[in-house]
């Protein structure tokens, strides 16, 4: 501070701006030292020292280079900073940092090389807290420096390599390219290590690639799975919780490959997952409990190994937790094992589905949607349920409201009421709440385009509503049945498949039939083509429009053949 207050940080960085390289090696190991303090990287950034520092980047004199770029690390901490840089064209410059060479030996330069490489690593991991950053790193060509970076071996560079790629592989295209460079087989290699500080964000990094099925086999094929769990297994590790998050995050990812085989339920994964569901951060509760989601879905018999673990008061207790993330997690978990009879008993048990009602509530469209998703299988597996839903009071218009919210929550909400409405007391009151009306403005509005998911909710939750009363058709007086027309002509055969099946529910009403006739030849056309369908529902479906069309045509001429008799 009492540099600052003298005036002598505007000295230190008009030093820069001279010629003399020892002047500026000086001038920059100060700055870099006082640069750790935040109120110093401020003024710094106030006094346009960056842009000073970015020249430095182009400096002939390697420890030039080093020090200003140790200085940039500490100050792109703050985001206006990270920003200037990307402004300034200081992101190439720094990826230029990163072009060693392991083969250059142990002489004096190659030391140097090495110390620029991993003080430019260190300055572009501050920077790729940015999207935007990011954008530049892979632009600028940095990957097939960083793979060269990550076979040195050391420690000390591989750390800031390996943060600086967990960053950047949240980007669809780096992922990309990280996939294409083979670095998924450094970052399992990097498990192995005994440096505690890496093999964290090995395992960050493995959560951040394992976005698809492609990375998630290539893990488990390169025997990434083990590590991952010696790490959750370990007592001693068990008590570094910024790693057990990352193992647990990769464990997650990577599940739907883990869980294909028996091969880690029989060494005891399960039991050891359930046991991490109370007593951690809730960061690795996230992980636990999405993992947990994904197991039950790939087979539903380990519902009963969570069950008999007590897993499931674990889980409920959960529901109460002010966490956002979490609560997403949890309630797919739940909707995942109500699946299974003896585990949605214990769930009725404990009055885990009245918690999951209650987060219809919750002020996160991300909540509420899994939610309505986590009430589907709770809805359509138990007998009991469509009393309960009515003992919940103002639940169904609550359900029903939320057909008005985004798209996210809305494929949700459709696939729910869908489910409930196969009571006809249930379906009577959410009618009397008008489902007929917000799902015609959900048809007729422009963001169910290109939403496959939320057509095909849609198209069920309509099909459902017509067998109450004359919901049917004032399905059709509020013209929402050529929308659904339209999705025949979907790619999507789920959606295809919903429509039909929406559209023979409506086409019991006369009126209906019409319409969907005079929705052009194209609609009739792929009726009759979808009656040949291998599809045993679509074609049944398909098959009882022709047939409504049909007996309404037979119906009007034998009318007008008697009008024309009298």
């Amino acid at each position: 501070m009492a540099i600052r207050d003298s005036g002598g940080l505007e000295v230190l960085l008009n030093i820069l701006e001279t010629d003399e390289s020892r002047c500026k090696r000086a001038s920059l190991a100060i700055i870099r030292i006082i640069s750790s303090s935040p109120e110093i990287v401020r003024t710094i950034y106030n006094m346009r020292g960056l842009e000073t520092l970015v020249k430095c980047l182009a400096d002939p004199c390697k420890d030039v280079k080093i020090l200003s770029a140790e200085t940039i690390s500490n100050i792109c901490r703050i985001k206006k900073a990270r920003r200037a840089m990307r402004h300034n064209n200081g992101i190439p410059r720094l990826v230029e940092m990163l072009n060693y060479d392991p083969g250059q030996g142990l002489d004096k330069n190659a030391k140097l090389s090495m110390d620029a490489a991993k003080t430019g690593a260190m300055a572009l991991w501050s920077l790729a807290k940015s999207t935007k950053n990011r954008d530049v790193i892979r632009k600028a060509g940095a990957i097939p420096f960083l793979a060269k970076l990550m076979k040195t071996g050391q420690v000390d560079v591989v750390i800031p390599t390996v943060g600086i790629l967990q960053e950047c592989a949240s980007e669809p295209e780096f992922r990309s390219a990280i996939y294409s460079a083979g670095l998924l087989e450094n970052f399992v290699q990097g498990l192995q290590s005994s440096n505690d500080e890496l093999v964290q964000f090995c395992a960050k990094a493995i959560y951040k690639c394992a976005e698809d099925n492609f990375a998630r086999k290539a893990v488990y094929d390169l025997k990434g799975i083990d590590p991952l769990l010696e790490i959750i297994q370990n007592s001693n590790l068990r008590q570094n919780k910024c790693l057990v998050a990352a193992a647990t995050g990769a464990i997650w990812k990577c599940s739907s490959a883990i869980f294909k085989t028996k091969k880690y339920v029989d060494k005891g994964i399960i039991e050891l997952l359930v046991s991490m569901l109370h007593g951690e951060t809730e960061e690795i509760l996230i992980n636990v409990s999405g993992t947990i989601e994904e197991m039950v879905k790939a087979d539903i018999s380990y519902a009963g190994t969570v069950k008999k673990c007590s897993g499931i008061p674990y889980l409920i207790k959960l529901l109460t937790i002010e966490n956002q993330e979490l609560l997403v997690n949890t309630t797919k978990a739940i909707g995942a094992l109500a699946r299974d009879t003896e585990s949605r008993l214990e769930m009725e048990r404990l009055d885990g589905f009245r918690l999951i009602w209650s987060l219809l509530k919750y002020p996160s469209s991300s909540v509420q949607a899994s939610a309505a998703w986590a009430i589907c299988p709770y809805v359509k597996s138990s007998r009991a349920s469509s009393e309960m839903v009515r003992n919940y009071v103002g639940g169904l218009e609550v359900l029903v409201q939320l057909l008005m919210s985004s798209g996210e929550v809305q494929a949700a909400v459709c696939e729910a009421v869908a489910a409930i409405a196969s009571n006809p007391e249930n379906l009577a009151i959410m009618s009397d709440h008008n489902v007929v009306q917000y799902l015609t403005q959900i048809a007729l509005s422009q963001h169910v385009n290109g939403n496959d998911l939320l057509k095909s909710c849609l198209a069920k939750a309509i099909r459902e509503c017509c067998v109450w009363g004359q919901n049917s058709k004032e399905f059709g007086q509020r013209q929402a049945v050529s929308p659904i027309c339209s999705y025949l002509s979907s790619k999507d055969s789920d959606v295809v498949r919903e429509a039909a099946k929406a559209l023979c529910a409506l086409s019991r009403d006369p009126q209906n039939c019409i319409t969907i006739h005079q929705c052009g030849r194209g609609v009739v056309r792929r009726l009759i083509r979808h009656t040949g369908s291998r599809d045993e529902e679509l074609r049944e479906a398909a098959a009882g429009i022709m047939s409504n069309i049909r007996t309404l045509a037979l119906t009007t001429e034998k009318i007008r053949f008697y009008q024309s008799k009298n």
